[in-house]
């Protein structure tokens, strides 16, 4: 017999830091809207870059960040590398 994984349940995990082009911070939020609202994703853990991504992200989604729906996940030193999302997972 053998074992299928549950796909039920997907984990995202990516990045966000706060861009100067504010069309592309439209389009992080926006994607990010988008997939905290999917039935198929349980969580989003994001990996945040430095102070002023946290507090735009905490500002924008303080309900989802209390919830459990999004996951913060400090970077550290700066950006993180796929060490850093490998290391996580």
């Amino acid at each position: 017999m053998v074992l299928m994984p549950d796909f039920n349940v997907i984990f995202f995990i990516s990045k966000l830091s706060d861009s100067n082009i504010e069309l592309r911070n439209a389009e992080l939020v926006e994607a990010l809207k988008r997939n905290i609202e999917s039935p198929y994703i349980e969580s989003v853990h994001l990996f945040v870059d430095d102070i002023n991504s946290y507090d735009k992200l905490s500002n924008l989604f303080q309900e989802h960040i209390d919830n459990g729906k999004i996951i913060i996940v400090s970077a550290g030193n700066g950006m993180a590398i796929y060490y850093d999302f490998f290391n996580y997972a």
